[in-house]
């Protein structure tokens, strides 16, 4: 029974971490990188604790599946690249819609609308999604309006 749930653990953990890795930046979009460090601190407290209890129990018990769910997670969350999958992920479910605000700026139906800096956008309600950071775009000026980048 006690080793069933130091793999129920492992797994729970494990399951944690790789949660953690994907969804991180969505996380910290909604609750800050201050409230963010304590549940990391948490997560990875747990994972740690768990790992040593499978190192334990693989010496004690022979019992491997627990300590290789452990390896599998650790090999994963350093090696598997949880944010460019995701941003990756988030460009292709809104690349339409970005389209959409660039049209708008290049139209001239969205221009810089920030007091404090002209080259700032303030996205309408429908948009505000697109920008992570605070519902703006940044408009850099290089030229002529076909060189201006979209930040």
């Amino acid at each position: 029974m006690k080793h069933n749930r130091l793999l129920f653990l492992a797994l729970a953990s494990s399951i944690l971490v790789i949660l953690i890795a994907l969804f991180q930046w969505y996380l910290i979009n909604i609750i800050t990188e201050f409230l963010m460090l304590t549940i990391w601190l948490v997560i990875f407290g747990l994972f740690i604790f768990i790992t040593v209890k499978t190192i334990i129990n693989l010496f004690k018990n022979k019992d491997w599946k627990p300590f290789t769910i452990q390896l599998l997670t650790i090999l994963l969350w350093l090696f598997f690249p949880f944010t460019q999958v995701m941003l990756d992920l988030d460009f292709k479910m809104n690349k339409s819609e970005r389209k959409e605000v660039v049209e708008m700026v290049e139209n001239g139906t969205l221009k810089p609308n920030v007091s404090y800096d002209s080259s700032l956008i303030l996205l309408p309600k429908k948009y505000e999604q697109l920008s992570k950071g605070g519902g703006e775009i940044v408009i850099e000026k290089n030229g002529d309006f076909r060189n201006n980048t979209i930040c």
